[in-house]
């Protein structure tokens, strides 16, 4: 009886080191500017994908200052794409993230879109 319950805490205390982990790695930031104004966008999309196979990494949303930032990115070739209401929606240029504690994508430019919608009738 005492045996199983040596083995029960030992396994426990090695799931600890397994799933209690923090994931390590870099943070990713950057800015979303409205092209026209210069002004921040604030509450736009912001999705990371690995360049590899565009699989999804993490999303998030800009704050007031129109910045973001992804936590615990993982070393790699990452692209962010980025959008909001009534502006095209546009993608960065591919972007290496390796070693860097803190690594700073710059001020990304969002264009206004100019669709015509026909007339509405009532």
């Amino acid at each position: 009886m005492a045996k199983k319950i040596w083995v029960i805490v030992a396994c426990c205390f090695c799931l600890q080191f397994v799933y209690g982990t923090e994931v390590q790695g870099e943070k990713v930031t950057g800015r979303i500017i409205d092209k026209a104004s210069g002004l921040p966008i604030e509450f736009a999309d912001v999705a990371l994908y690995r360049a590899v196979d565009s699989m999804f990494v993490a999303g998030c949303v800009t704050d007031v200052k129109g910045q973001f930032s992804f936590t615990s990115v993982r070393s790699g070739r990452y692209y962010v794409e980025y959008s909001f209401i009534g502006y095209e929606t546009s993608c960065s240029s591919t972007f290496t993230v390796d070693g860097q504690r803190n690594f700073d994508i710059g001020k990304l430019y969002l264009f206004s879109s100019s669709e015509q919608l026909d007339e509405v009738v009532v």
